[in-house]
Parts: structure tokens; C-alpha cells; sequence
């Protein structure tokens, strides 16, 4: 029993070891299975993980080219919007430089309109100016004109009073006593051949002082109130005629007066003063013509009609005292028709008589 206990436990433990032995067998074989395992799933990651690091170098790769491509996509929008810059920045400044120019020509353009406005403004008013000083100098002309016209008739005015006076003084002492008869004082010019008898009769009527000549005096009255104010002959001419006039020149020394005469037998037709005279007038002495005038000396010859009122006149330009007894201007004079040669008169270098 011992025996079979004993081998029954050697039994036991044989298959307890064969278990055992199967046991780790088993264990060996399950462990070698597991590192086969691990291994595959180690080289499985590895794998996996240089399949992760392919695709991460890939996607790398492809973000460094996707951002290649954006810089260079950025830098070539950068380029154009750069150029398309520069382009606007040229066409504003050309535009700019048009503007500048147009402006610059407008301004000159304006200047120059400006400026020639401005020219003809000044010539305007210079002209007006010269208008204006010329109507002036003509109204104060016209103005002197007339107040001397005006003396003139004043005086003829005062002369004719006096005569007046006079005739009435001589009516009054005709009718107080038998008046004396007064000689005719004998002129310094010989009597013209061919008068009338009552032209001679009237030599002996007498002539007050404070007479003047007029449109009606009969020759031998005009001479001897001629020679009263100091006239001599210079030429007498010989014969004379209603149809054919006869061409006196007398002289009056002492102021420089000359008196030309165109006589018919019962009248005379035309006399005309001539005389040099000194003027401060510019407008007179510039409107005399060159053969009329002494720009040195002032100097201007004149002529006037002098038919009526040759006294009073010769009396005048005496007390204006610019008369000149040595002529500086000696145009010639035609005798026998002097009133009608264009020469210089008291109003300027137009002839009275044809004014």
C-alpha cells in the first residue's frame, strides 16, 4: 500500500511535472507569441510612424511650397500693384504737369490780355488826356479870343460914346456961337489921281480925334486916320479905277506895323495888318506854320483885316506890349491881293478873312 502510495505519488509528480513542463511550455510559447506580437506591433509602429513622418515631410513639403508659392504669388501682386502704383503715381504727375502748364499758359494768356487792356486803357486815357488839354487850351484860346473881342468892342464901344459925346458938345457949341472951321490935316500920302471933286471938298471937313475908321470910309479918310496913328507911305501905286483897284503899303515904324490897302476910287476894298508879335501860347505858336514863326524868339507873324476900327486895333496890340518893331519873321506878301494869301492871323495860322 506503502508502495502503491509511492508510486502513485511518483505518478502525480511525474504528470504534476509534465503539467508543469506543458505549463511552461504553454508560458514559453505564449511569450514567444507575445514578443512575435510585440515585435510585429513595434515594427508596425515604426512602420506606421516613418508612414507619419513620410506624410508629415509630404505635407511639409507641400505647406513650404504652398507658401513659396503664396510669397511668390504675394510678392508678384506686390510687383503689380507696385507698377500699377507707379503708373498711377506718372499719369497724376503728367496729368499734374498738363494742369500746370494749362494753367501757366492761362495765366500768361491773362497776363498779356491784362496787360493789353491795360495799354490800351493808358492810351485811352492818355488820348483823353490829350483831348482834354487840347479842348483846353482851344476853349482858353476861344476865351482869350473872345475877351479881346470883347476889349475891342468895349473900346470901340467907348470910342463911339466919346464920339458921341463930342458930336453933341459940337452941336452944342454950334448952337451957341458959329463953330470955326477946322483945316483938314494934310496926310503923309499923296491925295490918289482920278478922285471926285466932292472927295476933295470932303478933305476939308473936319476929323476928330477920337475917330475910327469903318466899312464905308472913302480913301482919303481911311489915310488920314491911318496917318494919325503914325502910317507912312512906303509904295504908291499910279491910276486907279472902280474896275481896276489900286495896292497901298504903309508903314508904322515905331511898333512894326504894316498896313496893306486895296482902294478903288470911292472905297476901299480890302486892308489887312501885318505884324510880328511875341506869344508865351504854345498851342499858338505850334499851330503857326514853320514859315510863320521864330521858335527861338517866340515869334509869330500875323494878319488881321483891318477895314474897320484900325485905330483902335493899332492901339490895342501897342498896349499888349509883345508886339516886335524888328521883325524876326518876314513871309512873303502878295500886294496886290494881300487879304488873300493863307498866312498866320490873330486866331492862328488860318486866314481870317477865309476863316
Amino acid at each position: 500500500m506503502g508502495k502503491g502510495l509511492r508510486t502513485a505519488s511518483t505518478r502525480a509528480g511525474e504528470g504534476l511535472v509534465g503539467r508543469l513542463s506543458a505549463i511552461r511550455e504553454s508560458s514559453l510559447s505564449a511569450g514567444r507569441t507575445l514578443a512575435a506580437r510585440a515585435a510585429e506591433e513595434k515594427a508596425r509602429r515604426a512602420e506606421a510612424a516613418r508612414a507619419a513622418a513620410v506624410v508629415k515631410a509630404q505635407r511639409d513639403e507641400e505647406m513650404r511650397i504652398a507658401a513659396a508659392a503664396a510669397r511668390e504669388k504675394r510678392a508678384e501682386e506686390m510687383r503689380v500693384a507696385a507698377v500699377a502704383a507707379r503708373e498711377r503715381r506718372e499719369e497724376a504727375e503728367r496729368v499734374a504737369m498738363a494742369a500746370a502748364k494749362e494753367r501757366e499758359q492761362a495765366e500768361r494768356v491773362a497776363a498779356a490780355e491784362a496787360k493789353e487792356r491795360k495799354e490800351r486803357a493808358d492810351r485811352a486815357a492818355e488820348a483823353a488826356a490829350k483831348e482834354r488839354a487840347e479842348a483846353k487850351r482851344a476853349a482858353d484860346a476861344a476865351a482869350r479870343e473872345r475877351a479881346e473881342e470883347k476889349r475891342v468892342a468895349d473900346a470901340a464901344a467907348r470910342e463911339r460914346a466919346e464920339e458921341k459925346r463930342a458930336a453933341e458938345a459940337a452941336a452944342r457949341e454950334r448952337q451957341e456961337q458959329k463953330p470955326p472951321v477946322l483945316k483938314l490935316e494934310k496926310p503923309s500920302i499923296a491925295k490918289p489921281a482920278g478922285r471926285p471933286a466932292a472927295a476933295a471938298a470932303a478933305n476939308q471937313t473936319a476929323i476928330a480925334d477920337l475917330e475910327d475908321t469903318n466899312e464905308w470910309d472913302p480913301p482919303f479918310r481911311y489915310f488920314a486916320l491911318a496917318s494919325r496913328e503914325g502910317f507912312v507911305l512906303v509904295t504908291k501905286p499910279s491910276g486907279g479905277s472902280a474896275d481896276q483897284p489900286e495896292s497901298w503899303t504903309l508903314e508904322e515904324p515905331e511898333s512894326g506895323l504894316l498896313l496893306t490897302v486895296l482902294t478903288s476910287d470911292r472905297s476901299v476894298r480890302e486892308s489887312t495888318l501885318h505884324y510880328n508879335v511875341r506869344t508865351d501860347d504854345e498851342s499858338l505858336l505850334h499851330r503857326t506854320p514853320p514859315e510863320y514863326r521864330d521858335l527861338e524868339s517866340r515869334t509869330v507873324y500875323v494878319r488881321e483885316p483891318a477895314i474897320e476900327h484900325l485905330r483902335a486895333r493899332c492901339r490895342r496890340l501897342r498896349a499888349a506890349g509883345n508886339l516886335v518893331p524888328e521883325w524876326k519873321v518876314s513871309p512873303p506878301i502878295e500886294l496886290r491881293h494881300p487879304a488873300r494869301k493863307n498866312v498866320a492871323t490873330a486866331n492862328g495860322p488860318r486866314d481870317q478873312d477865309s476863316a
